[in-house]
């Protein structure tokens, strides 16, 4: 959290990280130095010991005024300085000696600012800093020590490239550092570069400024200025004055047209000796404008012309000799300056190749298009006939624009010529003689004066109509029809076939309303036209009228009127309704007797049938008759619902329930859909019984009219009591107990369900009112019986029979589902341990079908077995499963083998035992708890087994586990005895090469003499590259060259080399 602190603070004073220009050069500003809070939290400290009692001099957080100074050490030696200042309170300083990557870091690493190389805390006013005549090189004041800091330290030593940096401390805020003035040998202010500047301008954007070049021009500019001549391997280019990466590789335009670089000049002694600002610049390339502009031409043709395209369509040229029109082309052909393009379509582009050559900027090329318009007019189109009704024809443009198509008005002007050639204008007035008149036309393009083909307009003079006035009268409203209206249309076309719109008042009123129309408003006027426009223009606008006035009845028309109904007639007779019965009973549905009708005659109509007669009524002394009414004649006649054969029965409590559907049934579907009925009984009370029998009514009624009806009998009778011998079905019951084992509901089932049927067999109405399920599931007890209620539909009453059952209850015997046996014993067993084994028979057969021998013991090997028990009474058995297995194995997951013994890595759940057995099956080290297994000496076979047990019988086996034994003396001496190291048996199998060893064999002073990779590679005859090395002690590492899963070797000791033996 300090480090981005700092880094806050110091972003907040403007200084920039890792530049000298955090800091004040002290060779260019060493007077008046204002001390701030710019650097307030960056701590000074220093591990150096006051000489005189060697106690670490104080730090600075107390003073948080400072000034962070430095000298650059141009040559070495030794360095002094003194200082002044005015303050109130005394300003202190710390120097250090750095390199520039310290200097970079100054504020960032805090471990730089704590190893300051003097300290000088004091109250003395002036002449303070590092003097030749002082040995301290740290002091502090303060008040129990007294005032024996003075402000003067020992001199520094520095190298050149070192910077020195001095850090000046106060508390006060307006202390000033009078002057700085550096001493001793050393020197730390060089002179600054001479500077100068220099340019280098011409080149195109894309081409590049070689360094050479560059450098070249530098040292060209300093021999113009100084007349001095400069290594120009001795220069260097870089972005900016505190750049401090060289640029090396050529300039391009990347980066703008125009940048600025710093060329630095040094000496032999590396010192800079000149600075020198480059400008270079870049060409830009021409951007090209290009203004839109359309070229109009007489005519489908166009002459190429360079110049005139070059300053209508580029944009600010200046100068046509700084472009060159490449080529002009159209419909892929390209065309020179002045050749001739024809074309065909009114509009067409062309495409425009251009290249600046001039040699102010760079050379460029684009392309462009222009646009070619043909603008003569074509008279493609012939105009229509013009009519008027007029003597004269007056010119209007605007008009005949649109007649002629010339409609562009802002392109073209329109001129009109008689048949002599004589011009006429705008509302010149023309006679028309002998009925039509010819003009030509021509137009004429306003920018080019292109003239348009010539046209010819025909105005021909036209007559009105042969059209006659008509009226409609004396006709009455109700007998007004659309033959009327043709008949009038006729009159008015007087024989011809014109086109006519009717007008009422401005409205338009088509043809097919008309009779609408005239009918609604009864007396009236239209207005009829014959208009030109709808004609052909071959007569004049022609106007008549069309007046009507049509007479009416003084009655007014009455909708719905009420139907007339017929008596309740009999079935099969009809009704005919007279003309007086329909005039008596109209006049009183009317209101009025002083009338007479039309329309109306004798009706004879069949059963249930209806009619709606029209008729009209005129008021007596009146001419028309009223607009035409309509009556509903219906004939209402008697239900036609013949009588029932059937009879039904009451329920127990002498009720019954009589509804639509019963009705149906009885009577048929139609008595119930063609009419009403009403039972003359509610459903709710007890009938009244006679002899076994009752009788209810139903009334069966016309719907559309409910007083005309028939009535209905139907004979109910009294339902009887149940009868049923429950003794003689009980001794029956009794007799078939149901009895079954209690895992077996299926039989007990059947066994119900036989019951059942031996009760319906006898009573074949009798229905349970439970299931067998139902039954079934009363059965709670051992030994018991459950009632069983029955009843017939037919009969009242209820039957409770008894069902009689009895459980027998499953063997009790227990069998484990799992058994566990060592590998070769077998897994015993044994019913005799449980209470009552000798009550039932067992059974037991492994899942291959095999029987095994036995009565109440049995003894199994591995694996699946079924085993059945039952009862030797009752014969209820129990069905067990048992699987024997062999008991888990342990797993061997890691054998090592070292120089004595043989560790063991297993797991399992339970007791873990380890033995070692030869290849012969002999025992090596017998059954033991402890997984190191130590091979006993003087074995004869080392090819072992080893076995791993679980819980004293699963056993898990590695085989091919060869041990070597290996021998610590070797006696190279060639006396045919031990001669090679290598591994012994007493059986003389010496070694193992059936895997593959690495051998590392140590001198006594850790040096590897030999190594070794392979099959039969372990032996060693005690020489080093072919000579017999030195008696004495050696030390061995054998493993396997590629270790195995579960198999490591890891053998070390030491090798006795000795060849005299005494």
């Amino acid at each position: 959290m300090k480090k981005i602190f700092y880094f806050l603070l110091l972003m907040i004073s403007g200084i920039v990280w890792g530049q000298i220009s955090e800091f004040n050069n002290l060779c260019t500003n060493n007077s008046n130095l204002s001390l701030s809070t710019a650097y307030q939290n960056i701590e000074f400290k220093t591990a150096i010991k006051d000489n005189s009692n060697g106690v670490s001099c104080r730090n600075d957080e107390n003073d948080k005024y400072k000034s962070i100074n430095y000298y650059k050490v141009v040559s070495g030696g030794s360095f002094e300085f003194k200082y002044n200042f005015t303050a109130i309170n005394p300003v202190n300083f710390q120097v250090w000696i750095l390199s520039e990557n310290e200097l970079n870091n100054f504020f960032f690493n805090n471990k730089t600012r704590y190893n300051s190389v003097r300290s000088s805390f004091s109250d003395k006013s002036n002449d303070r800093g590092l003097f030749s005549s002082e040995t301290d090189e740290c002091e502090y004041y303060d008040n129990i020590r007294g005032n024996d800091a003075d402000g003067e330290l020992k001199p520094i030593d520095v190298v050149a490239g070192q910077y020195i940096v001095i850090g000046f401390v106060s508390r006060d805020s307006n202390a000033k550092i009078s002057f700085v003035t550096p001493g001793g040998t050393a020197i730390v202010c060089e002179p600054e570069p001479i500077s100068g500047n220099t340019e280098l301008s011409g080149k195109c954007f894309s081409e590049v400024y070689t360094i050479s070049e560059v450098k070249d021009k530098v040292k060209s500019q300093i021999s113009v200025d100084h007349s001095q001549i400069v290594d120009v391997n001795k220069i260097k280019i870089f972005n900016s004055v505190t750049s401090t990466d060289e640029i090396t590789t050529d300039i391009n335009s990347s980066i703008g047209l125009g940048h600025t670089y710093i060329a630095k000049v040094y000496d032999n002694r590396n010192v800079e000796i000149y600075r020198y600002t480059v400008t270079i610049n870049f060409k830009a390339g021409y951007n090209f404008y290009f203004t839109d502009y359309t070229y109009e031409v007489c005519g489908k043709n166009y002459v190429v012309n360079y110049k005139d395209i070059i300053e209508k369509h580029v944009t600010d040229y200046t100068d046509v000799n700084n472009f060159r029109i490449n080529y002009v082309e159209y419909g892929g052909v390209r065309y020179s300056d002045g050749q001739t393009i024809n074309f065909s379509d009114d509009l067409v582009r062309m495409n425009v190749s251009i290249t600046y050559i001039g040699t102010d900027l760079c050379e460029s090329t684009d392309d462009f298009q222009i646009d070619i318009r043909d603008v003569k007019h074509y008279n493609l189109y012939t105009p229509e006939i013009i009519t008027t009704c007029n003597s004269k024809f007056t010119i209007n443009k605007f008009d005949l624009r649109i007649k002629t198509q010339v409609i562009n008005d802002e392109d073209y002007d329109l001129k009109f010529y008689l048949s002599d050639g004589t011009e006429v204008y705008e509302n010149n007035e023309i006679d028309i003689i002998s009925g039509q008149l010819n003009l030509t036309y021509q137009a004429v393009h306003y920018r080019t004066g292109c003239l348009g083909e010539k046209g010819t307009l025909i105005i021909k003079q036209t007559s009105k109509a042969n059209i006659l006035p008509a009226e409609i009268k004396d006709i009455c409203l109700a007998d007004f029809t659309q033959i009327h209206v043709d008949n009038t249309i006729d009159r008015i076309q007087n024989g011809n076939n014109y086109n006519l719109k009717y007008y009422q008042e401005d409205s338009l009123v088509e043809i097919t309303d008309l009779f609408t129309y005239i009918k609604t408003t009864k007396n009236g006027k239209i207005i009829v036209k014959a208009l030109a426009a709808d004609n052909g223009n071959t007569i004049c606008d022609t106007v008549v009228e069309l007046t009507f006035n049509l007479d009416e009845s003084n009655f007014d028309k009455i909708d719905n009127i009420p139907t007339l109904n017929s008596t309740c007639s009999e079935v099969g007779l009809g009704y005919t309704f007279t003309i007086v019965k329909i005039e008596t009973y109209l006049k009183s549905k009317l209101g009025r007797t002083d009338i007479t009708f039309n329309g109306i005659s004798d009706e004879t109509l069949s059963d249930n049938q209806s009619k709606t007669i029209r008729f009209k009524v005129k008021i007596n002394g009146e001419n028309c008759f009223s607009e035409e009414m309509s009556l509903k004649l219906q004939v209402i006649t008697k239900p036609n619902v013949t009588d029932t054969t059937q009879e039904l029965t009451a329920d127990c409590d002498d009720k019954i329930t009589i509804d639509d559907q019963v009705l149906s049934n009885l009577f048929g579907a139609n008595s119930i859909i063609d009419y009403d009925s009403e039972i003359l009984h509610n459903n709710s009370t007890p009938l009244i019984f006679v002899g076994g029998k009752a009788t209810i009514k139903v009334r069966f009624k016309n719907k559309l009219d409910n007083s005309c009806f028939v009535e209905k009998e139907i004979i109910i009778n009294e339902k009887q009591d149940l009868i049923v011998d429950v003794l003689a079905v009980e001794m029956h019951t009794q007799d078939h107990e149901i009895i079954y084992c209690e895992d077996n509901p299926t039989t007990a089932k059947n066994q119900i369900q036989s019951v059942l049927d031996y009760i319906k067999l006898n009573y074949p109405t009798l229905v349970t009112q439970s299931s067998v399920d139902e039954i079934y599931a009363k059965f709670t007890s051992n030994n018991d019986f459950v009632e069983v209620v029955f009843n017939d539909p037919n009969y009242c009453g209820i039957a409770t029979i008894k069902f009689y059952y009895k459980i027998n209850t499953l063997p009790t015997i227990t069998v484990s589902p799992t058994g566990e046996v060592c590998s070769g014993d077998l897994y015993n067993l044994d019913f005799t341990t449980q209470t009552d084994y000798d009550k039932y028979y067992y059974e037991v057969e492994k899942e291959d079908g095999t029987r095994i021998l036995g009565t109440y013991i049995f003894e199994l090997d591995a694996g699946n077995y079924k085993i059945t028990i039952e009862d030797k009474l009752s014969g209820c058995s129990i069905v067990k499963t048992l699987v024997v297995s062999l008991s888990v194995l342990p797993t061997i997951d890691k054998i090592t083998i070292n120089e004595k013994s043989i560790i063991v890595s297993a797991k399992g759940n339970g007791k873990l035992e380890y033995a070692l057995f030869d290849s012969d099956g002999k025992v090596i080290v017998d059954w033991q708890t402890k997984n190191e297994l130590i091979i006993p000496d003087n074995i004869k076979n080392n090819n072992f087994t080893v076995r791993v047990r679980l819980n004293n019988c699963g056993v898990s086996e590695r085989k091919n586990v060869i041990y070597l034994a290996l021998p610590n003396v070797v006696t190279p001496n060639n006396d045919g005895f031990n001669d090679i190291w290598q591994p012994m048996t007493k059986d003389g199998k010496v070694t193992d090469t059936s895997n593959s060893y690495k051998l590392i064999i140590f001198d006594r002073y850790g040096k590897q003499i030999l190594t070794q990779e392979g099959t039969d590679i372990i032996k060693w005859d005690g020489t080093l590259n072919g000579k017999p090395v030195a008696d004495g002690t050696y030390w061995y590492l054998l493993e396997f060259s590629k270790q195995s899963d579960d198999l490591q070797v890891l053998y070390s000791g030491s090798i006795l080399v000795k060849r005299k033996i005494n």
